[in-house]
């Protein structure tokens, strides 16, 4: 799932209106359907995914990455160590926050489901890249769908501790004040409360002859949970975390300039 995951944060960082910091005769060949399609097939190909489903330990930060940097130069990229480094910080922390933000450890398979969706809409048009995410899709939810909330939770605390110490500044999370300039994730006091939990702001006691009696107290701003996380090809995942930040980022620039302009 973490494969999947920076994949999918990788294409998203490609295609985004903010190219990442790599030499300009690099960057020009991203943009290309057919060099992102090539990626894609590669990291999701059917040899890959049996191995990465197998049961194993999450593999550690440096074999992550040297396995992206062997793929990103055996393509047309050929980044140099230092332009790699760089990319796949890009690629880190965007899952990271999204990880982070999970209002619950099961919110996990919709984030990732997500982050699938959002490849097969970059490569719409490669069908060799489609059949092997969604085969992907269909391994994912085969062995992810029946975790109990433990294994969920000790799974997010297992991602946590593989993102530990990662502090790359984004752009992105910066001017929307989702990230310090320490490059520390900042966790916001409101949204959706996880399924099956009361929303924050009231305590009940009961007296003597067992009557009840509430208290309110001033909390964010929360609300219940939502629609549950749909695992087919199509449907909405039940979070909008593993969506393109780059992307929602740019709506919302857009918005605000209109806002701007018309106020003016």
């Amino acid at each position: 799932s973490l494969t999947h995951s920076l994949t999918c944060s990788l294409t998203h960082s490609l295609t985004s209106s903010s190219p990442p910091p790599l030499p300009p005769s690099s960057t020009s060949i991203f943009f290309s359907s057919s060099v992102l399609g090539d990626v894609a097939t590669t990291l999701f190909n059917e040899q890959l995914l049996a191995e990465l489903f197998q049961p194993q330990d999450l593999y550690e930060y440096s074999a992550v990455f040297f396995m992206f940097d062997k793929i990103a130069n055996s393509s047309v990229m050929k980044l140099n160590q230092n332009s790699m480094s760089k990319l796949f910080e890009l690629m880190v922390m965007p899952v990271k926050m999204q990880t982070l933000l999970c209002t619950h450890a099961g919110e996990l398979m919709g984030v990732v489901l997500n982050h699938l969706d959002g490849v097969r809409r970059i490569l719409s048009g490669v069908a060799d890249a489609q059949r092997l995410v969604n085969s992907a899709h269909q391994q994912f939810v085969k062995v992810y769908c029946g975790l109990s909330a433990a294994e969920w939770l000790l799974l997010r605390q297992t991602l946590l501790s593989f993102f530990q110490d990662r502090h790359m500044k984004i752009l992105v999370c910066l001017s929307s004040k989702m990230q310090t300039e320490s490059g520390r994730f900042v966790l916001p006091l409101s949204g959706r409360v996880p399924p099956g939990a009361s929303v924050p702001g009231v305590i009940t006691h009961f007296d003597e002859k067992n009557q009840p009696r509430s208290q309110v107290f001033a909390t964010g701003t929360y609300q219940a949970s939502g629609e549950p996380c749909s695992t087919g090809i199509t449907g909405y995942r039940g979070t909008n975390l593993g969506e393109n930040i780059f992307a929602q980022y740019k709506l919302k620039s857009a918005s605000a300039e209109t806002t701007t302009a018309t106020a003016a």
